[in-house]
């Protein structure tokens, strides 16, 4: 890239292309977006990690799982604490029985005790009235 290219995309405003990418595979355009989104992921030097996981679920909703973990895991290279890629990754490795992606953002997260504990009828209403059934 050139200088000249690179202030451009500088003041096109770099840090939004992911957004920009996103919008317009919303709007139905997902060879616009897909454009957008790979020439800001060779322009930036942020890691792109929204613009990849943009990508990602593009190819998810194309039905491209494959595709789908490339991009999770190139988020990851980028930003290894990346919680949306680790959430997405543990979802799709619950099907293999990975747990690895799991293990890393439970290390990550601060999750209160009992979070995933599967609370009683009367801790989430109050008690139950007299006679009702708990």
């Amino acid at each position: 890239m050139s200088a000249a290219e690179a202030t451009t995309f500088a003041a096109e405003g770099a840090a939004d292309y992911a957004r920009r990418g996103e919008d317009l595979f919303l709007q139905g355009d997902s060879v616009a977006a897909l454009g957008v989104l790979t020439d800001g992921l060779a322009r930036a030097a942020d890691g792109g990690v929204a613009a990849r996981l943009v990508l990602a679920r593009m190819a998810r909703e194309a039905g491209r799982e494959a595709e789908e973990i490339e991009w999770l895991e190139s988020a990851l290279r980028a930003d290894p604490e990346c919680p949306a890629a680790l959430l997405r990754l543990s979802e799709l490795s619950l099907v293999t029985g990975g747990s690895a992606y799991r293990e890393r953002l439970d290390a990550q997260e601060p999750w209160a005790p009992g979070v995933r504990e599967k609370p009683s009828r009367p801790a989430l209403f109050g008690a139950a009235p007299t006679g009702a059934p708990a």
